[in-house]
């Protein structure tokens, strides 16, 4: 998997914003977790993703290393792989920000999501915070990957990259 730092800029994430920030990389300059810098592109996969207006349906990238042969999705790092909650609503849930505001505007967002939310970040995440004097203020995105080489909040294991 490859994760793109993309910052929100009071932006909504929608697939005019990928697509966006998709058009404005060199695909065939991304990494693949072998080394190389010699991608193409491969397919699309659609993925539904819980953002604070509603879900939304993105069309998601895959490329394939000319080199391994390995596909890898390529994600904004608005998106944490293997879940369907947008990272920066995962964060305003922590904070307690609006939860009720949210599961209002976003009937996908129940209760349990907010549980299955909180303690993913109690599992994982609250400690290296604590430890490492963290706060949301900080890049977490960037600093997870420093620490976990995953995205901040992402529990599957795997090889990824961050550009």
């Amino acid at each position: 998997m490859i994760t793109l730092k993309v910052e929100k800029e009071n932006r909504e994430l929608n697939q005019d914003y990928y697509d966006l920030i998709i058009r404005n990389i060199d695909i065939h300059s991304l990494e693949c977790t072998c080394g190389r810098h010699d991608m193409v592109v491969h397919s699309y996969y659609s993925r539904n993703i819980k953002t604070e207006s509603g879900v939304i349906k993105l069309d998601i990238l895959r490329v394939k290393c000319k080199e391994c042969g390995k596909t890898h999705a390529v994600l904004l790092s608005l998106i944490v792989p293997y879940q369907s909650v947008e990272l920066e609503i995962q964060i305003q849930i922590l904070k307690d920000e609006d939860v009720e505001k949210i599961m209002v505007n976003n009937e996908a967002i129940d209760e349990q999501e907010v549980y299955r939310i909180r303690k993913r970040f109690k599992t994982k995440y609250k400690k290296w915070m604590s430890l490492n004097k963290l706060s949301f203020l900080d890049d977490l995105v960037k600093l997870a990957f420093r620490d976990f080489k995953s995205n901040f909040m992402q529990i599957r294991k795997g090889c990824y990259n961050l550009i």
